[in-house]
């Protein structure tokens, strides 16, 4: 791997069940220094070496987060550490 690419691992998946809209709105906010959610509620995040998907299903109260890449010196674990706390 070329040094400062991102890191091409197996992507992960996480699942989030009886999330409110507010929630979602306070992980937007707290993502932003990082990335940007797509507007709506679900489609493609990319930005810095981060790549992955957002799906939230409003009616169901579902939140599906997928990271298909990351920075190098990023841990994945801080990222989903990151999400976790910020939904509560």
């Amino acid at each position: 791997m070329e040094r400062g690419k991102a890191s091409v691992m197996a992507e992960e998946t996480r699942i989030y069940e009886n999330i409110e809209r507010s929630k979602v709105d306070t992980l937007r906010s707290a993502l932003a220094a990082f990335v940007s959610l797509p507007d709506g509620d679900h489609g493609e995040i990319a930005k810095g070496g981060f790549a992955g998907t957002f799906d939230y299903d409003e009616p169901a109260k579902r939140l599906t987060l997928t990271i298909a890449e990351s920075p190098p010196l990023v841990p994945r674990a801080m990222v989903w550490s990151t999400i976790e706390r910020s939904i509560g």
